[in-house]
């Protein structure tokens, strides 16, 4: 009887822990991008998976809380612990949005360019 309450208790541990990573992950993706599309194309991940994520109902993979980590720079700790500064990592996803923005207009640019040639 004692086993079934330890695991109880465990799964109840983990889904919250899932749940405040999930928080750390929507705050993540409302201060670099300005909407989950762009959050998912920087984290090379479907739309519907993200939507999934921040609601709950889906448990990111080690690889993509790596890709998120990588391409926001936030460190996997504050992600799944909540450790560390978000102030301080925001500001690198902010940039990361706006070259992204930036480099968005310059392809868009040369697509005009060579449709000109023709």
């Amino acid at each position: 009887m004692e086993k079934k309450s330890i695991n109880k208790d465990y799964k109840e541990t983990v889904t919250l822990r899932f749940l405040e990573a999930m928080r750390r992950v929507l705050m993540a993706r409302k201060e670099g991008c300005k909407t989950m599309k762009q959050f998912a194309e920087f984290v090379g991940e479907h739309q519907q998976n993200i939507s999934k994520m921040e609601r709950g109902e889906r448990m990111p993979t080690v690889e993509q809380i790596c890709r998120l980590c990588e391409v926001f720079g936030f460190s996997p700790a504050w992600v799944l612990l909540g450790r560390g500064n978000m102030e301080e990592t925001a500001e690198l996803g902010a940039a990361i949005a706006v070259l992204q923005e930036r480099m968005t207009k310059i392809e868009i640019e040369i697509e005009q360019m060579k449709a000109r040639k023709k």
